[in-house]
């Protein structure tokens, strides 16, 4: 406001009125932690012990591939139990519908025949002594058919959240590490920062990396040919 006096001066005075309201600014500041992007996600325990796991008992063959071991607390092994019967009753499953589709039957084989040329199977004998403490696991296996696909259009699935009775899985077991990929947001990001992107995909990326020796036990699977006695494959 104005203030005139009789003299020739000119005085100018101004007032500010702040009203300070708690809840306001606590929803204003929950909003922004909310809608932040975090620097540093802190890890789990179980991310923890999955990177250290990795760190200590990976290691490189002379061909550059890696040999891994799964990451399984050993005490978590004896829970496993016989998974056994329940891998041969899904594979006798498979062989009636094998009798009643020779396509399907010849497509199934010769994808299982392609694991065992590029020695992703080996042959094993049926020693199970190792079930009774968590030693041996059998994965169920089935197809999964994809007819658009340009490559492959069938594919053979191993059931690792397969359990038998009153036990646990072999999914259920494993460690859960950290994801080292980049997130989703980030790619997108990425795409528009330039006008032409490329793309790619690694062939038969994940049958790269091999299991260690000593894990294998824990990815048998039941393999026969109709003409041969049963036989035991473990996948590497």
């Amino acid at each position: 406001m104005k203030i005139k006096n009789d003299s020739a001066h000119q005085v100018n005075s101004y007032r500010i009125t702040l009203s300070y309201e708690n809840n306001i600014y606590q929803a204003l500041k929950r909003f922004w932690e909310i809608e932040d992007i975090p620097s540093l996600t802190p890890r789990l325990s179980e991310e923890e012990f999955c990177e250290a796991h990795f760190q200590k008992t990976y290691r490189v063959d002379e061909n550059g591939r890696f040999i891994v071991k799964l990451p399984i607390f050993d005490e978590e092994k004896k829970k496993l139990g016989n998974s056994k019967p329940l891998a041969i009753s899904r594979f006798l499953a498979m062989e009636r519908k094998f009798a009643k589709n020779k396509h399907f039957e010849e497509q199934y084989k010769e994808f299982m025949f392609e694991y065992r040329d590029h020695k992703h199977l080996t042959l094993v004998k049926g020693d199970d002594n190792l079930i009774s403490n968590g030693g041996i696991y059998y994965l169920p296996h089935h197809a999964f058919v994809k007819p658009s696909s340009t490559s492959t259009k069938l594919r053979v699935v191993f059931d690792g959240s397969c359990k038998a009775a009153k036990t646990v899985s072999l999914i259920s077991i494993l460690g859960v590490g950290p994801s080292i990929q980049r997130d989703i947001f980030s790619t997108l990001i990425y795409f528009r920062l330039h006008k032409i992107a490329f793309s790619a995909d690694i062939v038969k990326m994940y049958r790269q990396i091999l299991v260690a020796s000593e894990d294998q036990n824990f990815q048998r699977i039941v393999w026969r040919d109709p003409h041969k006695y049963s036989c035991w494959q473990s996948l590497k």
